[in-house]
């Protein structure tokens, strides 16, 4: 009898001392599921707007639409006495060029129970021209100046997304391989990437909703050595407008022991690792201890597959729009024209939501049949087209 008695009070103890060791979040959030980027809900003066989690922009930027909310706008010397570092001009960098830029003051902000003000400045760009590319109606960026004060642990297979205080130890997290995080000059976290036979350094860019980005001349570079699979012209929307790149399949990369093939990139004027890369990945950004660990999926996608259809859509009023064609594609011979409204995909009705559910089906195997109902003006009518080859084999 005495002997069951202590068993039973050890296993209590045990069971005890595990639950109240472990590592609680200080945020968790279930994030939706029908776009590539994370949105988390901000609260601003007693309403809700959502924010994109982005580990690539510095600062916190809140959409050109929330300036009555924020005060009077800062001063040169006063942003600059507020970062810390000489400011000759108030403009940042984006992956095609730069964009001016105004500053406020940190007014309060939460995420759940966390506030987001800190001494850092606010800064305010025109996120709505994004809205129909990202499908989201998202009022802001939150930039690294917030971010690196947690540890974020991103689960795609669950659709979760959970912050945990500096102050506590790390959560349990079995990692395949764990890197050293470093910040940059513009203070944004990079990780080594191999290649070429040596580690260069990527900006990890939780807001850049591909797969990664690279600089011209490290594609040049790549070219020489024959580990480039293919490439192709294309065009990338960023908060400066539209412009013409081109994309290209690289053969190999590691970051650690991790291997990978076939990634696509973009071509911009920075090397950086995008949230596409990241979703193949159980992944602990702990940035208070400078590392980041990485798990790879067992269900997440593996290959960048390209839009097989020659046709991009975006999203504007709760519906799909196409917004150009290439010539010579499957969507130019089935008569698809910019403007035209997406009523259905194979006799599914689809709407805003639906925007990366129809972009990932335009990836899919080379001569699937697809049957969509068009709305042109007046007119509602059927096209039926196959898919392409991939144009990045």
């Amino acid at each position: 009898m005495i002997q069951k008695y202590l068993t039973r009070l050890v296993l209590f103890i045990l069971l005890f001392s595990t639950t109240v060791s472990a590592t609680e979040p200080v945020f968790e959030h279930q994030f939706i599921t029908h776009s590539n980027g994370i949105f988390v809900p901000v609260q601003l003066q007693g309403k809700e707007y959502l924010f994109l989690l982005d580990s690539g922009s510095t600062l916190v930027v809140l959409d050109e639409s929330l300036k009555p909310l924020l005060g009077e706008k800062l001063a040169l010397e006063a942003v600059a006495k507020q970062l810390g570092s000489t400011v000759d001009k108030l403009k940042a960098k984006t992956p095609t060029g730069e964009i001016d830029l105004d500053y406020y003051p940190a007014s309060p902000m939460q995420l759940g129970k966390l506030e987001i003000a800190n001494p850092y400045p606010y800064s305010t760009l025109d996120l709505e021209s994004l809205w129909p590319f990202v499908g989201i109606e998202f009022h802001g960026l939150l930039g690294s100046a917030f971010l690196h004060q947690y540890r974020w642990e991103l689960d795609f297979e669950k659709h979760r997304i959970r912050a945990f205080s500096a102050k506590e130890k790390p959560p349990a997290f079995a990692a395949d391989v764990t890197l050293p995080i470093r910040w940059s000059a513009r203070k944004r976290p990079q990780v080594p990437v191999e290649l070429l036979g040596s580690k260069l350094a990527f900006v990890l860019d939780t807001g850049d909703l591909g797969t990664g980005q690279m600089r011209q001349l490290l594609i040049g570079q790549l070219k020489q050595q024959n580990l480039i699979a293919s490439k192709k012209s294309s065009e990338v929307v960023t908060l400066n407008g539209r412009s013409e790149t081109r994309d290209i399949r690289l053969k190999n990369l590691k970051l650690g022991t991790l291997a990978y093939q076939n990634l696509v990139f973009s071509e911009t004027e920075e090397n950086a690792l995008g949230i596409g890369f990241l979703r193949r990945h159980h992944v602990l950004l702990d940035f208070p201890n400078l590392q980041i660990r990485l798990k790879k999926c067992e269900h997440c996608e593996q290959r960048d597959e390209a839009n097989k259809s020659g046709m991009r859509l975006v999203a504007h009023h709760d519906k799909l729009w196409v917004f150009d064609v290439k010539p010579g594609t499957a969507a130019s011979q089935a008569d698809i024209k910019a403007s035209d409204q997406l009523l259905q995909v194979n006799a599914k009705s689809v709407t805003t939501k639906d925007l990366f559910w129809v972009r990932r089906q335009l990836r899919g195997k080379t001569g699937s049949p697809f049957q969509l109902q068009l709305q042109r003006g007046e007119d509602i009518k059927l096209v039926n087209f196959v898919l392409d080859a991939d144009p990045l084999p």
